[in-house]
């Protein structure tokens, strides 16, 4: 597992226990579901830096 970072308008968001395809990379599903949610921090205009896993994110987006 792997923890992925990602900055947004309003800080950076850390995403826990991420599992690795290969050494550094995710799939592209995983990416998908991440970048979704960043999109939505910025929409929301969440300000701070926010550290979730994967599968609370996964939780809110995916059905």
């Amino acid at each position: 597992m792997i923890q992925v970072t990602r900055s947004y308008q309003g800080g950076t968001l850390v995403v826990t226990d991420v599992p690795a395809v290969d050494e550094d990379c995710i799939s592209t599903e995983d990416g998908a579901v991440i970048a979704q949610y960043v999109q939505f921090l910025n929409e929301k205009n969440i300000l701070g830096d926010i550290e979730v896993t994967l599968q609370e994110v996964r939780e809110k987006f995916v059905s």
